[in-house]
């Protein structure tokens, strides 16, 4: 065992030190030192090879067979261990679209999106563009990273007679590289990339792919995909497990885009004809709306006179007459009434203890919004008062398609009486109960929706 010791330590300690001064974490330094000491089919073919050759006896050839046995097969458990737990490294926590400095088949449609996100000079977008492809004839998931350069000189080349022919992935990189090149003052850079992946794992992949970029935000397309009478198909049910999946387990914000008809450059167009895109925020209350409202700041907070988007914050207030509801399950009816009674004033203290929390929050939220946007006329902020979940479907529905874009924050279900029995208009309730009722209803048929949820570190304010 000594020599088996020595044989894992040397290469082990040596691989680890040169990680570690390259930078690399100590995790990542670890898992790097112990692949190193894998052994293949290479190395049982020039053991045997000396062994045919009498450059080794019975006895050495066994223990140093013996040895790639004990090192080979030690190092997938080593490593699950060391990758098992599921909390973001020290060097991934906090990332939200509001710690963001000022300083520091749905392609089109997303392209679009980044384009109106307002990417500048001072606070440029790094953009990592992940095909997903599910596993097929491979034996394990795929990470393919383009090369950018030789993409660009590659994909410029590609015209509209040929561009049917190309794979999917060809495509993609193309159009988002097109997009880094017309991007202004180099504020918009682009790196794609290819996942091939079962459906059950791909959101791991999405998620350690976010840790290892240290991205704010992923974006991903709905499920479900808008027809040509403005309702919405029945979708990939594999596609909305992705959704859920990463909504769950994103160590960063997520949103997820319902796209219906952003593409189309009509929907982007003011009355005087210049391009600008029409963009409500609605917002409750709560974290996820303050990370929309922050998405929706950057996107319009442009210092061009005529700027390509114009924001209206719509904020919902709950009246002094509003009723207490909640959508959430009763408590265990197994219990004597006194417990029931006990424990019922208890979820109400504490939901109005947590209320009054939140709303300190979105207060100061919405006032340095207020503060930071007094001189950009194309940014207002409006208030409404209202009672329950009905007027609010009322006040959107009067809203109706005055805008190409609503921002929303998935919020929690029962949180708000103004959310109160919206789930009984949607199918999805992994979006909240504000983003089911908009995205699955007709309620707003020809705007796209955005619906923000902030992953589970919490940030520093944008506006800090």
């Amino acid at each position: 065992m000594s020599i088996v010791a020595l044989a894992f330590l040397a290469k082990f300690v040596a691989t680890f030190v040169a990680a570690i001064i390259n930078k690399m974490s100590v995790r990542d330094s670890l898992a790097f030192g112990l692949v190193m000491n894998t052994k293949g089919l290479l190395a049982i073919i020039i053991l045997n090879s000396g062994r045919d050759l009498h450059v080794l006896d019975h006895n050495t050839f066994s223990v140093m067979m013996l040895a790639i046995l004990i090192m080979t097969a030690a190092v997938g458990p080593i490593l699950a261990l060391i990758y098992k737990s599921n909390v973001p490294s020290k060097q991934h926590t906090h990332r939200s679209i509001r710690s963001i400095q000022a300083n520091s088949d749905n392609v089109s449609s997303v392209i679009n999106l980044l384009e109106i996100s307002n990417p500048t000079k001072q606070s440029p977008m790094f953009v990592f563009a992940v095909h997903l492809v599910e596993l097929s004839g491979h034996a394990s998931a795929m990470l393919i990273v383009h090369d950018t350069c030789s993409n660009i000189r590659k994909t410029s080349k590609i015209t509209a007679k040929n561009q049917k022919h190309s794979s999917p992935s060809d495509q993609i990189v193309a159009a988002f590289e097109k997009l880094e090149t017309e991007s202004e003052e180099s504020s918009l850079f682009v790196d794609a990339l290819t996942v091939v992946s079962s459906y059950a794992s791909m959101h791991e992949d999405i998620c350690n792919l976010a840790d290892d970029k240290s991205a704010d935000l992923i974006i991903i397309p709905f499920h479900k995909q808008s027809t040509i009478d403005g309702g919405m198909d029945n979708g990939n049910p594999s596609f909305r497990g992705i959704n859920k999946n990463l909504l769950e387990n994103s160590s960063c914000s997520v949103a997820i885009f319902v796209d219906r008809g952003l593409t189309d450059s009509s929907n982007i167009k003011n009355e005087d004809g210049h391009g600008c895109c029409r963009c409500a925020m609605l917002f409750i209350s709560g974290s996820d709306d303050r990370e929309a409202l922050a998405y929706a700041w950057r996107m319009a907070s442009n210092p061009n006179p005529k700027p390509n988007i114009s924001l209206t914050v719509v904020r919902f207030i709950v009246s002094k007459d509003a009723a207490v509801h909640s959508d959430l399950p009763p408590n265990n009816p197994n219990n004597n009434d006194h417990d029931h009674d006990e424990d019922e004033k208890k979820n109400i203290l504490e939901m109005i203890e947590e209320n009054e929390k939140e709303k300190q929050l979105d207060d100061q939220y919405i006032e340095s919004f207020v503060l930071n946007a007094r001189n950009q006329p194309s940014i207002k902020l409006i208030h409404e008062v209202l009672n329950n979940g009905e007027e609010t479907l009322k006040l959107i529905s009067a809203m109706g398609n005055d805008y190409d874009l609503y921002i929303v924050g998935i919020g929690q279900t029962g949180s708000s009486p103004l959310t109160f029995g919206l789930s009984e208009w949607g199918d999805c309730p992994e979006l909240g109960p504000l983003g089911d009722a908009l995205a699955s209803s007709n309620i707003v048929a020809s705007a796209s929706i955005l619906i923000v949820h902030q992953g589970r570190a919490v940030g520093k304010s944008l506006f800090s």
